[in-house]
């Protein structure tokens, strides 16, 4: 929803999408998906997550000056 807030609508889309994550999460409503697909997703969020930092860390080492 933080991502969201910067995109049109401003603020509001990104409250709306974080109200409707808060209002599941209180009144317990079960996943639409399968804990698999769900472990699946978050396998391949991370795999793109480290990817992405270890691009950074590596371009960060050849920017440094070298001691």
């Amino acid at each position: 929803s933080a991502f969201q807030i910067g995109k049109r609508p401003y603020v509001v889309g990104g409250a709306a999408l974080l109200a409707g994550y808060i209002w599941c999460w209180a009144s317990r409503q079960p996943r639409p998906v399968s804990a698999e697909l769900m472990r699946f997703h978050r396998t391949e969020q991370l795999a793109r997550l480290t990817e992405l930092l270890g691009r950074r860390v590596r371009m960060h080492n050849r920017t440094a000056p070298s001691r």
